[in-house]
């Protein structure tokens, strides 16, 4: 948890605790764990800063209301390797908006993973559970 301060500190943007460094980690594992989600993004040059910056640095905090925010956050810090997680939720919000990334164009892409706050967290928390299982235990 406390790595999450070096997303604020600019000199560390590009240090390997920094948050380029985080979004660039994101898209490596986004393209390891969905390669067809990956490649539609690359295609349309919609650079995973575009959406997971505020989702990184925020912890969801402006995405969700306090009650979901809440069970995000319980769940990131119930997770022994909070980073990690940190990235399967990222990658679960892409799972679920997978349709609307392989059949719309960038705009609405954006406005797609820009407005989240109509998915279940519940149902986030899940797939990222799946995901940390399955690819980081």
């Amino acid at each position: 948890m406390a790595e999450c301060k070096d997303c604020f500190i600019k000199y560390l943007d590009k240090a390997d605790t920094g948050i380029l460094a985080k979004i660039k980690q994101l898209n490596l594992i986004l393209q390891r764990i969905d390669n067809q989600i990956w490649q539609a993004l690359e295609n349309i040059k919609l650079h995973p800063q575009f959406y997971s910056l505020r989702w990184i640095m925020l912890i969801f905090a402006q995405e969700f209301e306090i009650f979901d925010v809440v069970r995000i956050w319980d769940s990131l810090l119930s997770h022994c390797n909070f980073q990690d997680f940190l990235y399967c939720l990222c990658l679960a919000i892409l799972i679920l908006r997978k349709e609307v990334i392989l059949q719309q164009d960038f705009s609405d892409i954006m406005e797609s993973l820009q407005r989240i706050q109509d998915l279940d967290v519940v149902e986030i928390i899940s797939i990222a559970d799946q995901l940390y299982k399955q690819y980081f235990e």
